[in-house]
């Protein structure tokens, strides 16, 4: 896992590139491999595992990247999972590495503040991780009281989650474009049998009323066209 680790630290290429956002560095794809590597070790909640992470102080690179590369949303993705596997896991030494150790609480709070100063800018691209992963913590701590004690020394969260995310979680609830619309409710059904214009209450043509209305609108005698039931002589 050293190796692993040493890999994702060092970035294989420091020439920029050009893009929509302006000039900025590729984070490779043999390093997003390997974070996808560590997503799927920490998903599987091993204690020696998890250990091991603890030690070469996994949780705090991933976010130093999270953050670096902000328009990387590969990247965002696999450090996402491995946050939020983090918190979910059974070890509760994993979760308190990463709220003290990491600072995952006071990050957060860091790029909120970051995102208010900079009202021109464009908006980070890891934003919507972001407050996936607060949502996370917020449920995380709600079930732990000890881990709920440190995120009480920290007045800041408690604001950043009270003003900026449970607000942005009642817009993201919403249904794009109002309520779904349903064809069968009982205030539907009653516009339709009030409505005399109703194309239901009129009866289907006949063969016969179906075939006159072709004769007329083609102006050619479609009879001629159907082959008899008579019999062959």
């Amino acid at each position: 896992m050293h190796h692993f680790v040493t890999l994702i630290r060092s970035p294989q290429n420091s020439n920029s590139i050009l893009t929509t956002v302006g000039k900025i560095k590729p984070f490779g794809v043999s390093r997003l491999k390997v974070l996808e590597l560590f997503a799927a070790l920490i998903e599987m909640d091993v204690k020696q595992v998890n250990d091991k992470l603890i030690e070469l102080d996994l949780f705090s690179l991933c976010l130093d990247l999270f953050f670096s590369y902000m328009w990387n949303n590969f990247l965002h993705e696999h450090v996402e999972s491995i946050v939020t596997s983090a918190l979910k896991s059974s070890s509760q030494s994993v979760k308190t590495y990463l709220l003290i150790n990491s600072k995952l609480l006071q990050r957060i709070i860091e790029a909120e503040r970051s995102l208010e100063q900079k009202t021109e800018a464009p908006r980070p691209g890891y934003m919507g991780h972001l407050i996936r992963i607060s949502n996370v913590a917020v449920e995380t701590l709600a079930s732990t009281p000890a881990l709920k004690e440190i995120a009480n020394t920290i007045p800041e969260w408690n604001a950043y989650v009270t003003k900026k995310l449970n607000p942005q979680l009642v817009i993201e609830a919403k249904t794009l474009g109002g309520p779904k619309p349903t064809l069968f409710n009982s205030e539907v059904i009653d516009n339709i049998e009030e409505d005399n214009d109703d194309f239901s209450t009129f009866p289907e043509p006949t063969d016969e009323q179906f075939f006159d209305s072709m004769d007329e609108e083609n102006n050619f005698d479609i009879s001629s066209h159907i082959q008899s039931d008579a019999p062959y002589n």
